[in-house]
């Protein structure tokens, strides 16, 4: 609308100034059709083009994020399955589970934080008063945090079957690792996202071409369409297009954020959590008793 309205007035502005000297058609203009059919065309082209990368920018974005995050719950499953039955080792067990759980909690929103720009980047972590205070000041000042917490995790999966703590055999084992790397991986391809921009020199050519657009529509629309009204809603209609594609484009390119268009990072994160709840749960890693009720039935 900032852009159509006032390229329709300016239309109908014209029109009105013109109407009484170029008669049925104006003779300056003879050509001009042709030449103005192929410079819209190339905009179009290039609009869609633009309109297409963020699209896909975007939905790689969402597909990378989700991608890493079920790897992650994935690698927590397992953990929680690994874990030793001996009723000796039930405390530290335990405490192996819920030291996992909240570092795997701060893995996850670190990681949002790392990608998203926000004005207040607080989120939603698992408590975090158990952990040693010159780790989490060392992690404040860490480059990148996100990395540092998945060393940690690693390490204390390394220190757990060591222990004794895990019953599993190390290539099983290995499968956490995988999948903890996996999830990581798609965090590095999400800051690729992040840092490498659509090329600017494309961009500001884009740019320039609307402009120009902006500006000569209304002048051969108010020459080439009869009447005025049908001249401003032609520009208007065409204008608005054109401009609302440039706009979504750059909306969607970046989806990491605050604007009414992005992801709910911080709903994600508290989802997160409450599935590392659900699956720390005694109920949740512990299988169901079963009795054969009736005839035992093959299907």
């Amino acid at each position: 609308m900032l852009w159509s309205v006032p390229c329709a007035l300016a239309t109908v502005l014209m029109h009105i100034y013109w109407g009484e000297e170029k008669g049925d058609r104006n003779r300056e203009l003879e050509g001009i059709e042709s030449i103005w059919s192929g410079y819209t065309f190339v905009l179009g082209f290039l609009i869609v083009f633009r309109s297409n990368q963020a699209y896909s920018r975007f939905w790689e974005s969402v597909s990378l994020f989700y991608t890493s995050s079920g790897e992650w719950l994935s690698a927590f499953s397992n953990l929680m399955c690994f874990c030793s039955r001996d009723e000796a080792k039930q405390e530290d067990v335990e405490k192996f589970r819920q030291y996992v759980m909240r570092l795997l909690s701060l893995l996850h929103c670190t990681a949002l934080q790392g990608m998203c720009e926000l004005r207040d980047d607080s989120m939603e972590v698992i408590d975090l008063g158990g952990i040693n205070k010159d780790s989490l000041r060392h992690l404040q000042g860490s480059p990148d945090r996100c990395e540092t917490v998945l060393l940690w995790i690693e390490r204390l999966v390394m220190e757990a079957d060591r222990d004794g703590l895990l019953e599993v055999s190390q290539p099983i084992l290995s499968r956490a690792f995988q999948e903890l790397s996996r999830g990581m991986v798609g965090v590095t391809n999400l800051r690729k996202i992040r840092d490498v921009p659509f090329p600017f020199p494309y961009t500001q050519y884009l740019s320039c071409m609307l402009i120009a657009h902006w500006m000569l529509t209304p002048v051969i629309a108010s020459q080439m369409v009869l009447q005025p009204w049908w001249a401003a809603c032609v520009v208007f209609v065409v204008s608005t297009s054109y401009w609302t594609l440039f706009y979504i484009a750059q909306e969607i390119d970046q989806p990491f954020g605050e604007d009414p268009n992005d992801l709910p990072v911080v709903e994600m994160q508290t989802d997160f959590n409450v599935k590392l709840k659900h699956l720390c749960h005694p109920m949740s890693y512990t299988v169901p008793d079963f009795d054969v009720v009736g005839e035992l039935k093959v299907c």
